[in-house]
């Protein structure tokens, strides 16, 4: 259930704020808001003020967080696979068709200078997935 909850806030996420996607920095606050709990639905103390109430909902965040990226491990779960592995999800790495276009960056022992831009982008792609 948890899982079907957390999966539907990304996708109300997602498309709430269009084709430009979310990155790793926003992922959590973003999808914690969508879930749009009240601090009774997760607070121990569900009347805490100040201080404590930012750091409950800072928790109910960084839960948030882990179990999005703990959902993309892959094969854990027969019947319901990650979303990456259905193609429902795609990540992308921020500056990686750059970082593989310039050849200054490969420069050095391995030959990685010698290959396409696409081939290197494909190999940093596999490596960083």
């Amino acid at each position: 259930m948890q899982v079907s909850q957390l999966r539907a806030a990304l996708y109300a996420a997602l498309v709430k704020v269009g084709p430009q996607g979310l990155t790793h920095d926003v992922l959590g606050d973003v999808v914690a808001d969508t879930l749009g709990l009240r601090m009774v639905d997760f607070a121990q103390a569900p009347e805490a003020k100040f201080g404590a109430k930012k750091d409950a909902e800072r928790a109910l965040r960084a839960v948030v967080e882990y179990q999005l990226y703990v959902d993309l491990q892959r094969g854990w779960r027969v019947t319901m696979p990650n979303l990456e592995q259905t193609g429902l999800l795609k990540l992308a790495y921020r500056d990686l068709p750059e970082l593989a276009e310039d050849k200054e960056s490969w420069e050095g022992p391995y030959l990685l200078d010698q290959i396409s831009a696409a081939q290197r982008q494909e190999l940093c792609q596999i490596l960083l997935d």
